[in-house]
């Protein structure tokens, strides 16, 4: 078995996970673990090198990011899409050309409605 999790849309990474799995070692099987696909926009490091988590949506009174807003909803919808091609144009077409069997679980960042794609 080959385990990797969190690839938060690194092609590079699955694809040298992949060629290992099928040329490196002798595998039965990948397994990727959750957050496979990329978050969004809004992730990062300000110019202080402080992390920056979605610093552009508007906030509550409390500080905590207000999802109820048009922002916040284009936001979620920006990151399905952004996922749900990710998925279609990279994540399955490697896994298929790949000779070994795959398996992928969902994490807390990927959008459950693309699990029938993967």
């Amino acid at each position: 078995v080959l385990f990797s999790s969190d690839l938060h849309g690194n092609d590079e990474h699955l694809e040298r996970l992949l060629h290992h799995a099928e040329h490196v070692e002798a595998v039965d099987v990948v397994m990727l673990g959750g957050d496979l696909g990329p978050r969004g926009t809004g992730f990062g490091r300000d110019a202080d090198g402080h992390q920056v988590l979605l610093s552009h949506l508007p906030k509550r009174s409390d500080g905590k990011i207000d999802w109820t807003t048009d922002e916040a909803l284009a936001y979620m919808r920006e990151g399905y899409m952004s996922q749900k091609e990710w998925f279609t144009r990279t994540l399955v077409p490697m896994l298929e050309r790949c000779a070994v069997p795959s398996v992928c679980l969902f994490g807390n960042s990927d959008w459950a409605g693309l699990l029938p794609l993967a």
